[in-house]
């Protein structure tokens, strides 16, 4: 996105943060810096999310899921948390780290036609 232009998205912007997308996400759909995000919800007066790690290590989903093997990427995705959260709790669970090959993940092109689909959503 062009400098400049993230005024004529304030509208979309407010709606996806409210929706729960996390900052990565929402910077992906607005093809800008995840800092611009940052930037620009704090113009908003939107403050930002805090992890709190209590509700992701009570949900038993979370390790489940860590257990199946899914990366860090599609945990947080499901649980809609960061990948940096999944890390923390994982580390706090005790949960064997995974090897880098594990942790990282391709971006196809069918995961962001995903986040083509949330911004023709009518919301």
């Amino acid at each position: 996105m062009k400098a400049g232009k993230m005024k004529s998205h304030y509208d979309d912007l407010k709606l996806m943060f409210e929706k729960g997308l996390t900052y990565k996400a929402i910077a992906e759909i607005l093809d800008c810096d995840l800092s611009t995000v940052k930037f620009h919800l704090s113009v908003l007066g939107l403050k930002r999310r805090s992890y709190n790690i209590n509700r992701v290590t009570e949900n038993p989903e979370f390790t489940r899921l860590y257990n199946e093997g899914l990366t860090y990427a599609a945990i947080s995705e499901k649980l809609n948390i960061s990948e940096w959260a999944v890390f923390k709790t994982a580390k706090r669970l005790g949960l064997p780290t995974r090897k880098k090959e594990e942790r990282e993940r391709e971006y196809t092109q069918e995961s962001r036609s995903d986040y083509s689909k949330i911004l023709s959503m009518k919301w």
